[in-house]
């Protein structure tokens, strides 16, 4: 997909506060994590790493990735993906980088005045960074369970881990992948593997019913709780990913600003049951890899925004009741765009597949370069 550059940062710009005013909403009903559990109507069991008493805070907002899709010729927000177990940040990164690369090969890079989205896995580890500092221990920790075909294979997981494990050492951070059960809790209450390396924060990229069978997750849900490791994230934000939480902003519409009003109108999608206009279809072009056939099919696209650190971005000082969210925090991504995934629907009208975004120029390629 490519995007022009103003385009990608209206859209980084409107989910960031869209993301903001669903935390407000909450804010609105509930005051701590508890609260919200029970209004949302939320098993206790399904969170091993939650504090009932954490007030609903900006804190929440560290990791996220928010999907969008076209609809009445606009983007309307379907999901806030809050949380730090978001799939398809490598795979984004990984993607992005290919199609770059192939553009390029065909001299189209400087003829298109392309740019890649951000990396993912860059600025999750430097959000892992602004959280614990720079040299802390940090890990990354796979498992064994039959949730998903990975893990089965340890092997072929912690590989899968250790390119987030590279990210973060590459922002100075020292990173290990390892097991989930080597990883257990010492006289102190901290967290060490079994050659004494301290894990001063965990890097959680999954759930609590995938883990809760590992004695390990234990002893990591109370150092956790006793404040001698930080978990990225806690899991009280996954709370924010209810759908009835999008719901709220629309019934809130009438207490916020023109300017947020607005906003949601035009880009938060209506609660199930409403009239809203449906997702638009946008024609892409297959050629079976074996054959060469094409057709050209109309597909529904999904575009999910990785964003990180919405509630301040890991700025000392910085207070949301007295910072303008419309200035001060949509802003940081002024060099480079967020990373972007981005899916679509296939030709057999029942898949599911991942491409890249890239950005143009924002006023599109000059007369040179169309020429070229």
């Amino acid at each position: 997909m490519l995007l022009r550059r103003d385009a990608v940062d209206e859209l980084a710009h409107a989910v960031r506060r869209i993301a903001w005013l669903a935390l407000e909403a909450c804010r609105r009903r509930a005051a701590t994590a508890g609260e919200l559990l029970e209004l949302l109507g939320h098993a206790r069991s399904k969170y091993l790493f939650f504090d009932a008493a954490e007030p609903v805070g900006t804190a929440w907002l560290a990791s996220s990735r928010i999907d969008v899709v076209l609809a009445g010729g606009t983007f309307r927000v379907v999901g806030l993906n809050i949380d730090s177990a978001l799939a398809g940040a490598l795979q984004t990164d990984q993607l992005t980088g290919s199609y770059f690369h192939r553009y390029g090969e065909a001299g189209l890079q400087r003829a298109l005045g392309l740019r890649p989205g951000g990396s993912a896995l860059t600025a999750r580890a430097e959000s892992i960074r602004r959280m614990l500092g720079g040299g802390a221990g940090v890990a990354f920790p796979f498992f064994t369970g039959d949730n998903l075909p990975a893990h089965k294979q340890p092997g072929a997981f912690r590989a899968f881990l250790e390119r987030f494990a590279a990210s973060a050492r590459e922002v100075g951070l020292d990173a290990r992948t390892c097991m989930l059960d080597e990883l257990r809790e010492g006289s102190d209450g901290r967290l060490r593997m079994p050659d004494g390396w301290v894990a001063d924060g965990v890097f959680r990229l999954f759930a609590t019913e995938e883990v809760q069978h590992h004695g390990s997750a234990g002893d990591l849900a109370r150092a956790a709780a006793a404040g001698k490791t930080q978990v990225y994230t806690g899991e009280a934000a996954r709370m924010l990913r209810d759908p009835e939480v999008l719901g709220w902003l629309w019934s809130d519409v009438g207490l916020l600003s023109d300017r947020d009003a607005s906003l949601v109108r035009r880009h938060v999608a209506e609660p199930a049951g409403s009239s809203g206009p449906a997702p638009d279809l946008v024609p892409m072009e297959f050629v079976h890899t074996v054959s060469g056939a094409r057709v050209v099919v109309d597909v529904s696209v999904v575009v999910g925004a990785f964003l990180f650190d919405l509630g301040g971005f890991g700025l000392t000082g910085f207070d949301p009741h007295t910072s303008d969210p419309h200035t001060s925090d949509l802003h940081s991504d002024a060099v480079r765009p967020p990373a972007v995934m981005v899916r679509h629907g296939g030709p057999d009208g029942e898949s599911v597949l991942n491409c890249a975004l890239l950005c143009v120029p924002r006023n599109g390629p000059s007369d040179q370069q169309r020429g070229e």
